[in-house]
């Protein structure tokens, strides 16, 4: 959690191995705490990986990274240690387990921020796995650094990377957009081209594939149709991306619990719920259309629109936001986490109601407070009903501009 008002950052719960950064070992911390030296600091963006977490400074763009680091992954570990463990054959998560990498990893977590000195450019994004990370800089330059498990580094091979290293492939290109999970890795660059690479299944998009890529692949499917990605999240093993032309989604990957949501009208005839793509494919909504979130043209985001589309994919269930503050979810809903009020999985896109529901009545509510500073509430007969509804549509692209707020709270509260 971050107080942007003043760069004051805290967090909370599990921090055995440090990734709470308060520099107290405890197990679990109930209440926020203030992250050590973030006074000093001023982080303005938080990231958290696996066990471990990572901040970015507003003045110099600085990566900061703290937690467990056995594989690499906090990329502070200095040069000669780094050659030193470079040769130890650790390039497995199961070699966590072994002796020597269970006294590596005491020795290499770290309990407070401390910054990551291999990148010298300013760090616009920053995306953590499980015991990979990755950074973008403001030159488009990508790095990684890590366990090379699968190759999901990007280097070409599988070693573990204790130092940031820049992605070779990408130098004579821009990177504007990365994401990384457990296995994989996808970057897009300023050409609105998707690459993944890592675990060499349906999980990449790649088409049928059953040997892992070590170095970044173009997915020729979305390059073909013109499909350029807007959005993209990587989960465990399937992913999300809202494509700039209407704001259509697409996933691909494995499709358990539904969770790729790219059921058709025919699927649901024959009751096919649990429907894997090895390419990307339309998630749709329960009316078996392909979902679109809204467009937003580059003219209006050049005027300093704020584009509020989004998604966020996790292990089993993805949620989506449109550009009119609607929100979808599909996927695996158990202990009730689509919001859909029941427990029940979804092959399909769903509109969550009862956030909907709530907005709409913020809105009404903004807009009569608005109308009654401005002196244009209606009195009596149905005036003010006929003023709410002619200035609804008015209101609603207002708070489109601002990043659309109220909606944003009532996301807090979910």
């Amino acid at each position: 959690m971050c107080d942007f008002s003043c760069y004051l950052c805290q967090s909370w719960g599990r921090g055995n191995e440090g990734q709470l950064g308060t520099g107290k070992n405890i197990n679990v911390q109930k209440i926020p705490s203030i992250i050590n030296m973030t006074k000093k600091i001023a982080f303005y963006k938080i990231h958290g990986g696996e066990e471990y977490s990572g901040g970015i400074t507003k003045l110099d763009g600085h990566l900061y990274t703290w937690g467990t680091g056995n594989m690499g992954q906090l990329g502070t570990i200095s040069m000669t240690s780094a050659n030193s463990q470079n040769k130890k054959k650790n390039d497995n998560i199961d070699s966590a387990k072994t002796p020597s990498s269970a006294s590596l990893s005491a020795s290499t977590s770290c309990w407070t921020p401390r910054r990551v000195s291999g990148i010298r450019d300013y760090v616009l994004e920053i995306s953590f796995g499980m015991t990979h990370s990755a950074a973008l800089t403001r030159n488009g330059a990508l790095y990684t650094w890590g366990s090379g498990f699968y190759g999901k580094l990007g280097h070409g091979n599988l070693n573990n990377y204790w130092v940031p290293k820049i992605v070779n492939f990408f130098q004579a290109k821009k990177i504007t957009q990365i994401s990384i999970s457990t296995y994989h890795s996808m970057a897009v660059d300023e050409e609105g081209n998707l690459y993944a690479w890592g675990r060499g299944d349906q999980r990449l998009g790649l088409g049928p594939i059953d040997q892992d890529v070590m170095i970044p692949k173009r997915n020729d499917d979305l390059w073909s149709q013109n499909i350029v990605p807007v959005v993209i999240t990587a989960a465990e093993n399937h992913n999300v991306i809202i494509s700039k032309k209407n704001g259509e989604v697409y996933s691909f990957g494995d499709g358990k619990y539904g969770k790729l949501g790219i059921s058709t009208r025919n699927d649901m005839k024959l009751n096919l719920v649990e429907v894997s793509s090895t390419n990307p494919a339309n998630v749709r909504d329960i009316d078996g259309e392909p979902l679109e979130l809204g467009e937003l043209p580059d003219f209006a985001i050049q005027q300093g629109k704020v584009d509020i589309r989004s998604v966020s994919s996790y292990s089993n269930h993805s949620l989506a936001l449109s550009r009119d503050g609607i929100l979808y979810s599909w996927g695996n809903g158990g202990s009730g986490r689509l919001a859909t009020g029941t427990t029940k999985n979804q092959s399909t896109a769903r509109m969550i109601e009862s956030i909907q529901s709530q907005f709409n009545t913020a809105r009404v509510d903004n807009s009569n407070t608005e109308m009654q500073q401005n002196g244009d509430a209606g009195t009596g007969g149905g005036g003010e009903d006929e003023d709410i509804d002619n200035n609804e549509d008015d209101d609603d692209s207002a708070s489109i501009d601002r990043g659309d707020g109220s909606l944003r709270d009532l996301l807090q509260r979910v």
